[in-house]
């Protein structure tokens, strides 16, 4: 790879964070009281929107994404007494994919990045 700088491989991947972080914010202007009226009676959700009820753009960015997480360990969740069943059972297919998707995807890129980091700090360049 003479004359390509590695450090360039770094730039698709911020550019995929900032597009999913800008997915997030739509997400979470648009959809978060969607998810929280039907979460209604997890006690996480409901702590939550107590917590970053008043914290603007980034706590309803907060809640969308604690949503999300939650979402993608639901058996957990519900066996701990996080989520309730009823809440999980009749939230939305389709939409559940999508939040955890995006959670996954994010969390996806977020370690590449930091592979990438580490692996250009072994390297060298």
């Amino acid at each position: 790879m003479n004359g390509f700088d590695l450090r360039w491989l770094g730039l698709p991947l911020v550019a995929a964070m900032f597009i999913v972080m800008f997915i997030w914010i739509y997400i979470s202007v648009r959809y978060v009281n969607y998810i929280e009226s039907l979460l209604s009676n997890s006690s996480m959700i409901s702590g939550n929107k107590k917590i970053f009820g008043r914290a603007g753009l980034l706590g309803k960015i907060m809640r969308a994404g604690s949503a999300s997480l939650l979402l993608s360990m639901r058996a957990l969740c519900v066996r701990k007494g996080v989520l309730d069943a009823e809440d999980v059972k009749d939230f939305p297919e389709r939409f559940r994919c999508m939040l955890v998707a995006l959670w996954l995807v994010q969390a996806a890129i977020f370690v590449s990045l930091i592979g990438l980091w580490g692996w250009l700090r072994l390297v060298g360049n």
